[in-house]
């Protein structure tokens, strides 16, 4: 990542379990976490883990022209930090980061809420609805339908299409697109929701986008017909 120059776009990607500690630091669970069944979280698990600390330091001195993070996990938008706030370059997290590089992060759930997989889809809302329905699909291409998939619009298409997506597999009237016949699917919640959080108007996954984007410059294009 650190050869990435101004004409590159850099994306990272990752889909697994997340963690929130109480201190508001956001962890996601890499694939050694050292030994142990990994369902308590201890110092020792921390330790494997990778957090939003070192993912800000790991990002501080890359130099890509647009930078854009995908994070499909449980609590996945503490990434950017509760409440953020753009100040001095230094802070705790991905926000500051996040802003001083004019960055996009999107997130599969809130802060304080679960990010969920389909036995049918055998992955997450978020990585299918971005993969299969707006990529594959070409489903993406919906502001405006041009036929060409710009950055911002396909994460703008994973933000409006979770929450239908949830609806379609717990009904059984999941939108195939030309590829097979609809289905019922079972949706697993991975992790548990917070005690304390307020009851929401949509008690499903809702995605957050956090565009920090200031340049002049054209959107990316990321596939065209």
């Amino acid at each position: 990542m650190s050869k990435a120059t101004p004409e590159d776009l850099l994306l990272i990607s990752f889909s697994g379990h997340g963690h929130v500690d109480d201190n508001g630091v956001f962890y996601t669970f890499s694939h050694d976490t050292g030994q142990g069944e990994g369902k308590t979280i201890t110092p020792a698990l921390l330790a494997h883990i990778v957090s939003s600390d070192e993912l800000s330091r790991w990002l501080r001195y890359v130099d890509a022209g647009d930078m854009a993070m995908i994070v499909d996990a449980c609590h996945s938008a503490a990434t950017v930090g509760d409440g953020f706030k753009p100040g001095p370059m230094g802070s705790r997290g991905l926000g500051q980061l996040a802003y001083d590089k004019g960055m996009r992060i999107l997130a599969a759930s809130q802060a304080d809420d679960v990010a969920l997989e389909s036995d049918k889809l055998q992955q997450g809302l978020l990585t299918y609805a971005l993969v299969h329905d707006g990529m594959d699909a070409f489903q993406a291409d919906f502001k405006p339908q041009n036929k060409a998939i710009t950055l911002s619009e396909w994460l703008a298409y994973g933000v409006n299409r979770v929450p239908t997506l949830y609806e379609e597999i717990k009904t059984g009237t999941l939108s195939s697109f030309g590829r097979g016949e609809a289905s019922r699917g079972t949706v697993i919640q991975l992790g548990n929701r917070k005690q304390s959080s307020p009851a929401k108007k949509n008690p499903y996954q809702t995605p957050a986008l956090f565009d920090f984007t200031r340049k002049a410059r054209g959107d990316i294009s990321l596939a065209i017909q």
